[in-house]
């Protein structure tokens, strides 16, 4: 069916945006007339609502938004789990889908032909669901934020308010909301009003407040990781002069390594650096495995463990952790 549209995926903004995208189609969206929406509180309603015309029988759009689980499935927790913890979580899983009952699939494929009907699930579709659309309808699966979809996003967005921003400058942006589109929106949208010259850079994103203690020591850590000493030392003195925690700044040092060594570990072992590191957008991966190319493991061992050494010492031993870290940042 060319108007059966199950939109799926974990990235909730990018999924609504698709919504967005089938709602532009139409010239005239009145709520309650030719658009409606479903989630759990009103679902018993949804299968009179495909066999009911609109008003002049115009085109209609319902747009169903389906209910979560009650809990989100683990696929290496089902392989371990008990006959009794199997029945529990298949009842569970029942008890979720029960509005999605054989009536209301029957309903669905015999609905009026002009309804266009978006069925929406934050995360990754339950088989069931999944079984359904694959053979009445489509799918669409929004990835989440893989860095080349989120720096055109930002782009294409930054054009629609006639502005350029370059593909690094779209990056810089896109990592220092961690992904985030609609925190990269709204950054564009206080910088409409500032960039006179139509076009967003780098300092215009830090100029405008953008540039918190978290992102300086981001900045620190990128600075560090592409082995450009200079900017890693002046993002250093930035963290100083705002009396930002060295004990802060250490941890995040460290635990930057520590992800640089762990994933030049993975690429030799080729394993999944996003799955391994526990990451949450896969473009942190991408930067991982970019950086940690700048170095040979063994020095991403001895600059790991100068780093634990120094951690040790400032709980037992008096350090001036600021001359301790700028000799770690010129190895």
């Amino acid at each position: 069916m060319d108007n059966l549209f199950l939109i799926c995926g974990d990235d909730e903004f990018l999924v609504s945006q698709e919504v967005e995208k089938i709602k532009s189609k139409y010239d005239n969206l009145e709520k309650g007339i030719n658009f409606l929406t479903f989630d759990k509180d009103n679902m018993q309603y949804l299968g009179s609502e495909l066999t009911t015309y609109s008003f002049f029988s115009t085109p209609k759009l319902i747009v169903v938004k389906i209910p979560k689980a009650t809990k989100k499935e683990n696929d290496d927790a089902k392989e371990n789990e008990t006959e009794e913890e199997k029945e529990e979580r298949e009842a569970k899983e029942a008890k979720a889908l029960a509005w999605f009952s054989d009536e209301l699939k029957e309903q669905i494929v015999n609905r009026i032909d002009n309804i266009e009907l978006v069925f929406v699930e934050n995360g990754k579709p339950r088989a069931a669901v999944q079984k359904f659309f694959s053979e009445n309808g489509k799918i669409i699966n929004i990835e989440k934020g893989k860095l080349p979809i989120v720096i055109k996003s930002i782009i294409d967005y930054a054009n629609s308010k006639s502005l350029k921003i370059s593909k690094e400058d779209a990056n810089y942006l896109s990592q220092l909301v961690t992904g985030d589109l609609r925190s990269a929106y709204n950054t564009i949208d206080i910088l409409q009003d500032y960039v006179e010259s139509g076009i967003i850079t780098r300092k215009d994103i830090d100029t405008m407040g953008i540039k918190t203690p978290d992102v300086i020591i981001f900045n620190l850590t990128d600075n560090l990781g592409i082995r450009n000493r200079a900017e890693a030392l002046q993002n250093l003195d930035e963290l100083l002069k705002i009396n930002e925690p060295m004990q802060k700044i250490l941890i995040m040092i460290t635990r930057h390594f520590k992800n640089l060594l762990l994933t030049k570990e993975c690429i030799e072992n080729k394993c999944n650096v996003q799955k391994e590191l526990s990451l949450k957008h896969p473009f942190q991966a991408q930067n991982y495995s970019n950086q940690c190319k700048n170095f040979t493991k063994d020095e991403l061992t001895r600059i790991f463990n100068e780093l634990y050494e120094l951690d040790i010492d400032i709980k037992t031993n008096p350090v001036d952790v600021k001359i301790a870290l700028q000799r770690i940042i010129m190895l």
